[in-house]
């Protein structure tokens, strides 16, 4: 238990709540989530390979050369000229290093947590014929069923995995602006501003061969869509500046496909964040702001039960007793009992329909089931 908090420190919460009707808190924690596919091969051992073949494009005209939308702006030939097919280039050679890592790690470290399947990483160049340059959208020909064979044998796997794609789609918009301003004498000045942002959309497409049969099947995935904005005054955006912008981008993009693929496929763990709800109207706002902090903490959170508990008596009914319940929820969703976590979602209900708190219960009856199929999934003997 985690000593009472002095004088000063509450006597700062309390001016906190009185300046800013109380800050915004939130808890992180881990929760279960069950796999949505399953493979379609029976089998625990998977071997991953790295066979891809980079396939590059723009967003505006779709073809492998760089050309980009701008408008309102006399440096279309300038920007032209430093996106060419150096940025294609670039592109393969970042991923080449980012794929090393989120294989190995992203990848493979997801299906570690539950053992549901062993996943080996071919880390050196696998002895198997390599795609050619296929058109945007078009996949390479599948491996021939007796290189999986061998490659299956020679690892003793049960299933093959190859990263066989990866479609990457660059846009970029830039455009002059320029805002007349007036100076303290009251001269009216110009000034130029350079608004453009940076999309990125990165797809893997991954197959799954059967070394027994020969067979293979598509799975496809698309990363969430990323994009960075700017606003510059004078000059248009450098090429610099750019590449590391799209590299970041790529890094995202690529991180999200690779994770989204994996934990579709096994039991997984991931973090969330939750909101903790204080209201600074309420005759009790330090005591709720107190336990706020410490369910945000990950040693002393269970401290914050105790003190919501004492206050749910005395709150007044409606809003405020909802908002305690809707706390109570949570902490119960993070001790992973979700039946109490939905109970007391539906009290919060009863006692107010509002948004965060209707969207909180419908979340947690959702969970229910998900823990349901999680708990299936699971090997027997392994918990959470």
């Amino acid at each position: 238990m985690l000593p009472p908090l002095p004088l000063r420190s509450l006597a700062a919460i309390a001016l906190v709540c009185l300046l800013t009707s109380c800050a915004s808190h939130h808890a992180t924690y881990r929760i279960s989530k069950p796999a949505t596919d399953e493979l379609p091969f029976a089998g625990e051992r998977i071997l991953l390979i790295d066979r891809h073949w980079t396939h590059y494009q723009d967003e505006a005209d779709r073809t492998l050369v760089g050309s980009f939308i701008v408008k309102n702006t006399p440096l279309i030939k300038q920007l032209h000229k430093r996106h060419s097919r150096s940025q294609e280039q670039s592109i393969r050679t970042a991923l080449a290093s980012l794929l090393s890592v989120s294989l190995a790690i992203d990848f493979v470290t997801i299906f570690e947590e539950f053992g549901k399947y062993e996943v080996m990483l071919m880390t050196s160049p696998p002895a198997i014929s390599k795609p050619e340059n296929t058109a945007f959208g078009e996949l390479p020909p599948p491996l021939a069923a007796s290189e999986v064979g061998a490659l299956a044998a020679q690892h003793s796997a049960d299933i093959l995995l190859a990263l066989e794609s990866v479609e990457v789609v660059v846009g970029e918009h830039e455009e002059k602006r320029i805002v007349e301003e007036k100076s303290k004498n009251d001269e009216v000045k110009k000034k130029t501003y350079y608004d453009g942002w940076l999309r990125l959309t990165c797809t893997v497409v991954f197959r799954v061969y059967d070394p027994l049969s020969g067979l293979w099947v598509d799975f496809k995935t698309t990363s969430s869509q990323s994009k960075e904005e700017w606003s510059d005054y004078g000059s248009s955006i450098s090429s610099r500046r750019i590449a590391a912008m799209r590299d970041a981008l790529l890094e995202r993009s690529l991180e999200t496909a690779i994770n989204d693929f994996a934990r579709s496929l096994t039991p997984h763990t991931i973090s969330v964040s939750r909101k903790i709800l204080v209201d600074s109207s309420s005759r009790h706002k330090e005591q709720l702001e107190e336990a706020a902090e410490r369910f945000a903490s990950s040693a002393y959170w269970k401290d914050a039960v105790e003190i919501w508990q004492s206050l749910l008596p005395l709150e007044q009914p409606g809003f405020l007793k909802a908002k305690i319940l809707y706390n109570l929820s949570l902490a119960a969703e993070r001790e992973q009992d979700l039946d109490q976590a939905l109970i007391l979602a539906e009290k919060a209900v009863a006692e107010s329909d509002q948004g965060i708190i209707r969207r909180n219960r419908d979340r947690l009856a959702r969970r229910v089931d998900e823990q349901l199929l999680f708990e299936s999934q699971i090997p027997p003997g392994q918990e959470f």
